[in-house]
């Protein structure tokens, strides 16, 4: 049974803490918000997801896993601090900021934090966040570089193509080829996909593909993908012209562009 319900959206600021050279945000911030700010301001971003109205608070405390995560990692593994309101045992409210250092005595606390979930361990206020290995004073620095441009590539799978071992085979190819390239050397780390296996009802799957413009053979990596991906399926995917989960249409992304 709900009681209470606490409203964190005017919690909602981003900005830069050179104390603790890190980026600090407030748990009301959406992740559009967020991403804009951190691009425009600095430079960086968080390898967060795509969902731009979700907020940050529970996004993190969830993991956070988006499409620089391939190359980047999760969110959390960008977190230094984060600022939680608790209840001890005697019932006593107090704020708790809780640090990824080692000698940190609520080192516990901030680790619950990085894939725990929200509202387990109290009321999550802020977060600061600076990459492991950073270095200086650069705000530039201390987070996330995004690509400076990408290549992207859209496509559905019509149901009404797909028989039972034609699905079979795409499902395979998709997790096989995330198996046989998921380690961190990987050339397709700066690669990453979107896949929504839509209902029968919808009328469509969507693969959504993205990848760092900038690294060596960018194309042909991507063109090795998506033909690894369609390998046997024995189907020509279709242009994505409708709405598909969090996926906007894309016609004019059947052909990849930048």
């Amino acid at each position: 049974e709900v009681e209470v319900i606490l409203d964190f959206s005017e919690m909602n600021a981003v900005e830069y803490d050179y104390r603790r050279r890190a980026f600090v945000v407030e748990a009301g911030a959406r992740l559009y918000n967020v991403y804009e700010a951190l691009y425009k301001g600095w430079g960086v971003t968080l390898p967060g997801g795509i969902c731009h109205s979700v907020g940050i608070g529970g996004h993190v405390a969830g993991g956070g896993y988006g499409l620089l995560s391939r190359a980047h990692g999760l969110v959390v593994d960008h977190l230094l601090a984060v600022e939680v309101v608790v209840v001890d045992a005697r019932g006593r409210v107090r704020t708790v900021i809780a640090t990824r250092h080692e000698d940190d005595p609520n080192r516990d606390l901030w680790w619950a934090h990085t894939g725990g979930g929200g509202g387990n361990f109290g009321l999550i206020t802020r977060y600061w966040f600076r990459s492991p290995g950073a270095t200086g004073s650069d705000p530039g620095k201390q987070l996330v570089n995004p690509p400076k441009r990408v290549i992207a590539h859209s496509f559905d799978v019509p149901w009404s193509k797909l028989t039972e071992a034609k699905f079979t085979r795409l499902m395979k190819n998709v997790g096989s080829w995330h198996e046989h390239n998921s380690g961190p050397e990987s050339p397709y780390r700066h690669l990453s996909s979107l896949f929504n296996v839509n209902s029968r009802a919808h009328g469509r799957l969507s693969l959504y593909t993205q990848i760092d413009a900038g690294i060596p053979d960018a194309r042909r990596l991507l063109d090795d993908y998506l033909a690894a991906v369609m390998a046997g399926v024995g189907i020509k995917p279709v242009a994505t012209t409708k709405p598909s989960g969090e996926l906007a249409a894309m016609p004019g992304f059947l052909e990849p562009r930048e």
